[in-house]
């Protein structure tokens, strides 16, 4: 007899197996063993429950009464713990807190914070997602996100963090040693890094200070700002970008800013604590959410 009566889980996957298949050889793949495998499974099962489950027929097996009556019991148990398993399973993804943040922001300006965020509230798991698409928080399983636009997404709550400030940074070799562009019509003198997604980007501003955007030198485009900040690091041209993503960089020194622009705009692109609209007592978002406000007054103070 088994120990309390209940036979083995691998010996009674084996039996569900064999009795929705009707066929050793099936399920035998299914469980990748081999039929023989399935063969003594069955077999000990039946000597120890004391009782036939199969009918074995030279065309194939049919189950017994009794291995049709015990398979339905079992069919019910084993859709129970299928049950239970997805809804642990589905509360330990509720437990994190999922959000999305733009690319660059993550990587350059969020994730060397997380550490104090960490530390003042240990508890709190977090999964980021790297994007910069705007979510349907209705129909998929992410809390909040740092959207970058214009704040104008409907059926969401919205909260400004920080304006956009665009600055030029190069690596200091790119240059020389302390020297500056006197305007923006001297950046035509080096490669220019562009970035497609960005709302602001090099042919913009020369559109609106009336300069030809001509240049000899060889210009590199990418989709994202994290690629242009890192060919920047690299002496590969002269990038635009959001200041908050290189602060770090810039104070390192491993960037520097050879131009002082003056981007006159009737409407900023910003970044924006997006949530559900109606995400008010989701505790471990509004902690997040109160850490992100502190942090944002400091941007917006430097």
């Amino acid at each position: 007899m088994f120990q309390e009566n209940l036979p083995p889980l691998p010996a009674l996957r084996t039996f569900d197996a064999a009795a929705r298949h009707l066929s050793f050889r099936k399920a035998a793949e299914e469980l990748s063993v081999t039929p023989s495998a399935i063969s003594h499974h069955i077999a000990k099962l039946e000597d120890s429950l004391g009782t036939v489950l199969f009918h074995r027929q030279n065309r194939g097996l049919s189950l017994t009464d009794a291995g049709a009556t015990y398979h339905a019991r079992l069919r019910g148990a084993f859709d129970a713990i299928r049950e239970a398993t997805t809804n642990i399973q589905a509360h330990a993804i509720a437990e994190i807190l999922t959000l999305c943040i733009p690319p660059t922001l993550l990587t350059t300006w969020l994730i060397p914070r997380l550490s104090k965020f960490q530390n003042i509230a240990p508890e709190i798991e977090l999964r980021l997602i790297d994007s910069l698409r705007v979510v349907d928080f209705s129909s998929e399983a992410i809390d909040a996100g740092i959207w970058y636009g214009y704040g104008d997404w409907p059926d969401v709550h919205i909260e400004h963090l920080f304006d956009e400030e665009m600055c030029a940074v190069c690596h200091p070799g790119i240059l020389g040693k302390g020297k500056q562009l006197s305007g923006l019509k001297d950046v035509l003198q080096y490669p220019l890094i562009y970035t497609e997604k960005r709302l602001t980007n090099w042919n913009i501003l020369f559109q609106k200070q009336g300069i030809t955007s001509s240049s000899q030198c060889i210009n590199l485009h990418f989709l994202h700002s994290i690629q242009a900040v890192e060919a920047a690091c690299n002496g590969l041209g002269i990038a635009l970008v959001n200041r908050t993503n290189v602060r770090d960089l810039l104070d390192s020194g491993k960037l520097v800013a050879p131009l002082i622009l003056d981007i006159k705009e009737e409407r900023k692109p910003a970044y924006w604590l997006v949530r559900p609209a109606h995400s008010q007592s989701h505790t471990k978002l509004n902690i997040f959410a109160g850490w992100l406000r502190k942090l944002a007054e400091i941007e917006k103070a430097n």
